[in-house]
């Protein structure tokens, strides 16, 4: 409950300055992961991140995608595929 606390109070502070913030959400997952559905991960127009959606492994192409959610004013639908460890489909092998 912590984390989603900072991410409101940045979220406010965010929209009182006039920053623009993305809101990375996990809805769905299959398989086991290090955060469940519903975990969050506010990114302001700067890049800094508040919350978490894994374990580390995807923060940073989750924030690649954030960032050109503003550029494009855009909501998106990103699909991670982390069963494969030999899979460098997302520019890394996470292997998580």
């Amino acid at each position: 409950m912590k984390e989603l606390k900072e991410i409101l109070k940045a979220y406010e502070q965010a929209k009182q300055l006039g920053v623009p913030t993305v809101l990375a959400t996990i809805v769905q997952l299959e398989g086991s992961s290090y955060r469940r559905p519903g975990a969050r991960m506010l990114v302001l127009e700067d890049g800094k991140m508040i919350g978490a959606i894994s374990g580390g492994c995807l923060e940073g192409d989750a924030l690649k995608k954030a960032l050109l959610s503003f550029s494009e004013k855009k909501s998106r639908l990103v699909t991670y595929d982390t069963s494969d460890e030999d899979d460098i489909s997302v520019g890394v092998q996470l292997g998580c």
